[in-house]
């Protein structure tokens, strides 16, 4: 389930009001036989779950520490999954029309506008409806293939293609063919089923094949699979009123091409019962996602090792209630209040780069501790810490990171009507991190730039931070009694001073935090040899400049440039610059070479 962020939003919304006091805290059909009708698939691996590894569940029954989350990436697909051929003088034919279905065989059931397949096998349709559907009611043993070869599929009130049970269905859109799936009206229910997408499994699905499949859903989510949704090679486009893709187990995609629109979530995937899942995989493939909340959306684990991921979105770009591992690939997200978010976050290699209304990547429990209720207890707090401030009285000014009494009373009405009812069954627990390893990141904020209600450890990578401009807000904000440290790797930071802060005193790798008369331009640091160590050219005006790399050592003397103006930095630490909080950043002053310019 979905935390609402209510505290956090609220901040950001306030954030003209409260910079003029600067008081606040910072608020990615071939003919061939393969696994034709009737036959078992073959694996890639000796299992097909995928599940994440058991080691990390605690002694407490249904409690998972976060930090040792791991992903068994070996047997997330199976050779059917990823090939989509099949033996063409197997499969049942079967021509739609409104005027009256026809089949090569005898073995579905034809009723008006509806298609029921009872047994195993491969089925391939082509056609149009109107107003029908395919539905799925085999035994719990049954592999099913559904190919789709230029079908335009429409079911008013129901779902396109219903998968009542069966052990698994494959949906493939075939070589060369274009594919329509649509619903149109509010979905009535199934007796006790109540369907709510255009493709709705009960059972596991992959979506599959080299053609295109376009999915429109005037009501309810796109594609919804109650158990494990795979997709591999497929070109698919999805228009979604609520979810584009939806399941309960896992989404793992493999390949293919993914355009997804959708009012909500892009990619939402949650399961209140078993924390092992929940989770979404992507080992390749390219995935675009325009949405109205979170691009991603996990109650469990995230792990991207590669691929291609764009995403706008009017929440978080990616969000996880666990883990966000990221071990390859590409994420762009232009547009989002949060980049990526989770319990713990881990980026290992690739290249990330977010725009961001708050904070660009943000680790938190979700409610102030290490402890957490699971997916969708309670919110409120997530990404902040509003216990840093309390709550002035009406007309005081707010104090260390407080909000201003009225803007409190109208925050906390949005948090009363939008809270929702904590149901899962599960906790996660351990301390909140944010690592950095590898990869290059580039971020762009109003928010903090790297944020964790924890620890943050960099060992690797290059990290460049644009923002924030505002004094409420960090280029980096690291939790109340907790450390940010850095051995390796580069990070140059420039954002307003107002709550900058500096790596910790566990750093073996030099860094510099330093305070500049409001400025833009490019920022340089050079070694006492002239040499360049650090260039950077901010998208923004900037008051402070962050600055750690492997060549910043101590005992050596540095020229940091700054929009045109030099300052001498000697490094007496290893650490120069202390941050000590709102309404001014503390830093140790370098020495201004007056008159002296940027070389």
């Amino acid at each position: 389930m979905k935390r609402k962020h209510l505290w956090k939003k609220a901040m950001a919304l306030g954030c003209g009001a409260m910079l003029a006091a600067a008081l606040f805290a910072g608020c990615g059909s071939a003919s061939t036989a393969q696994n034709g009708s009737g036959s078992a698939e073959s694996s890639t691996a000796t299992a097909e779950d995928g599940s994440i590894s058991a080691e990390n569940e605690s002694e407490a029954s249904g409690s998972y520490v976060v930090s040792e989350m791991t992903l068994d990436t070996s047997d997330m697909f199976t050779d059917r999954d990823l090939d989509a051929a099949y033996d063409t003088s197997e499969a049942v034919d079967i021509t739609l029309s409104d005027s009256g279905i026809t089949a090569s065989d005898d073995s579905v059931e034809i009723d008006g506008q509806t298609v029921t397949i009872k047994e195993e096998g491969v089925y391939a349709f082509s056609g149009n409806l109107s107003d029908g559907q395919i539905i799925v009611e085999a035994d719990d043993t049954a592999k099913v293939q559904i190919v789709l070869n230029g079908v335009d599929i429409t079911s008013k009130t129901s779902a396109a293609v219903y998968v009542k049970s069966a052990d698994k269905v494959f949906l493939t859109a075939a070589e060369g063919s274009d594919n329509t799936l649509a619903n149109t009206d509010a979905y009535e229910a199934d007796g006790e089923e109540e369907i709510n997408a255009v493709v709705y499994a009960k059972d596991d699905l992959t979506v599959n094949g080299t053609g295109s499949l376009t999915v429109n859903a005037a009501n309810g989510d796109g594609i919804n699979a109650k158990d494990d949704l795979k997709l591999a090679g497929v070109t698919l486009t999805v228009d979604a009123a609520d979810h584009a893709i939806s399941a309960n187990d896992s989404i793992r995609i493999a390949s293919g091409t993914y355009d997804l629109t959708a009012e909500t979530d892009g990619l939402h995937i949650s399961n209140d019962e078993d924390g092992e899942k929940g989770y979404l995989y992507v080992l390749d493939g390219s995935v675009s996602i325009t949405c109205g909340s979170d691009g991603v959306d996990a109650s469990g684990m995230i792990q991207i090792d590669g691929g291609s991921m764009e995403i706008n979105a009017g929440d978080d770009g990616i969000h996880s209630e666990a883990k966000l591992l990221v071990n390859g690939g590409t994420i762009t997200v232009p547009e989002c209040e949060e980049g990526l978010e989770g319990y713990v976050v881990v980026i290992n290699d690739g290249e990330v780069d977010i725009t961001s209304a708050d904070d660009g990547i943000n680790a938190t429990s979700g409610n102030g501790s290490s402890t957490m209720g699971g997916p969708g207890q309670g919110g409120q707090n997530m990404g902040n810490r509003p216990e840093r401030g309390e709550m002035p009285q009406e007309g005081e000014m707010p104090q260390d990171g407080g909000m201003p009494q009225d803007m409190a009373a109208e925050n906390t009405e949005s948090a009363t009507d939008t809270t929702e009812e904590d149901t899962t069954s599960y906790t996660y627990t351990g301390d909140v991190d944010l690592s950095i390893n590898g990869g290059v990141i580039t971020i762009d904020t109003e928010g903090d730039g790297i944020d964790s209600n924890g620890t943050i450890t960099i060992t690797g990578g290059e990290t460049y931070i644009n923002g924030p401009t505002n004094s409420g807000n960090g280029s980096m904000d690291i939790g109340d009694g907790y450390e940010a440290t850095i051995t390796g790797g580069i990070v140059v930071a420039a954002g307003a001073d107002g709550m900058a802060e500096n790596f910790g005193s566990s750093s073996t790798q030099g860094a510099i935090l330093q305070s500049v008369s409001s400025t833009d331009g490019e920022v340089i640091l050079t070694d006492s040899d002239g040499n360049e160590i650090i260039s950077f050219t901010p998208s923004k005006t900037y008051s402070s400049v962050l600055i750690s790399a492997p060549d910043i050592v101590q005992g050596e003397t540095y020229t940091l440039t700054t929009g045109g103006t030099s300052t001498s930095i000697e490094m007496t630490d290893l650490i120069y610059g202390q941050a000590q909080g709102m309404g001014g950043s503390g830093m140790k002053g370098g020495r201004q070479m007056q008159g002296e310019q940027a070389q």
